[in-house]
């Protein structure tokens, strides 16, 4: 019976790691299109990203497609 209980928390503990595993495949991903398409973005990457970055390049990029 007490298994019962728990197999919806672990059925959705299980959900949220593979949400978690799918953003950061899909931030891996941006950035690797980011970096290609804009190169001189590394300079002002190597210790993340900033906001700014996300916010007039991505918006670009976006346009592009």
């Amino acid at each position: 019976m007490p298994d019962n209980i728990y197999s919806s928390y672990r059925s959705m503990s299980k959900h949220i790691a593979l949400l978690k595993k799918q953003n950061t495949q899909l931030i891996n991903e941006m950035k690797m299109v980011l970096y290609s398409t804009f190169p001189e973005l590394m300079r002002y990457c190597k210790q993340g990203m900033p906001a700014w970055v996300l916010e007039h390049h991505a918006t670009t990029l976006c346009r592009s497609f």
